[in-house]
């Protein structure tokens, strides 16, 4: 819904009317944007980077480490952030505390961040060229 809805503004930014059609890929690359769902993630690893390299003590950096105790209820467990988040770094080769140590170094706080904000997704050969030899 909200992808539908950048597209729709860019269009009229762009005044792309019913005659002309052209594609969300080319639309993108018009506008130079990324997809709305790899905008998302790289915001949201933008936040977990930021939020990572504050003090130990911040109430939003023990929010993000937090883990309920207690019972959950029965079926299936619901997709969470933190469930997606886990995905996404398993699916590069990390672990969470691997994260935690390399968003104190910014530059490979960096390496890692491009990894995970996407780009091994939309280019499958990008891990294997650019990290070759660093922890997976």
């Amino acid at each position: 819904m909200i992808q539908s809805f950048i597209n729709k503004s860019l269009r009229k930014i762009l005044r792309i009317w019913l005659p002309e059609k052209i594609s969300n890929q080319e639309l993108w690359q018009r506008t130079q944007q990324l997809p709305p769902p790899v905008q998302v993630i790289n915001r949201k690893w933008t936040w977990i980077g930021h939020t990572l390299r504050k003090d130990p003590e911040n109430n939003t950096r023990e929010a993000l480490q937090w883990n309920p105790q207690g019972k959950r209820a029965r079926g299936r467990p619901r997709n969470s952030w933190r469930r997606s988040t886990m995905e996404e770094i398993t699916k590069a080769g990390y672990s969470w505390s691997t994260i935690v140590q390399h968003t104190q170094n910014r530059l490979m706080d960096a390496q890692v961040m491009v990894i995970l904000r996407g780009w091994s997704l939309l280019v499958p050969d990008f891990r294997d060229s650019q990290m070759s030899g660093q922890p997976g």
